[in-house]
């Protein structure tokens, strides 16, 4: 997952913190600084933004959303500047 994010997210330029991590368990507490997260659980998952979580979804679906909110942090940051 870690290197399919970092191939699609490549050509964003604006400073984001993102993380990837490999489980939900603890994801709440150690993505708590990221602008946008992702956790793997068994069978699903978490979207994280800003230490809120906005999705739990299956496991096939949580990168696309993941990649969905990544691009939408980078978009709003950059209209930001």
């Amino acid at each position: 997952a870690v290197a399919e994010v970092e191939e699609r997210t490549k050509h964003i330029k604006t400073p984001l913190n993102v993380s990837v991590m490999g489980c939900v368990v603890n994801a709440l507490g150690e993505a708590k600084s990221a602008d946008v997260a992702i956790a793997y659980g068994k069978g699903s998952g978490l979207i994280i933004k800003k230490g809120e979580t906005i999705a739990k979804l299956p496991t096939e679906e949580l990168l696309e959303r993941f990649l969905k909110e990544v691009e939408f942090e980078a978009k709003k940051e950059e209209e930001n500047r």
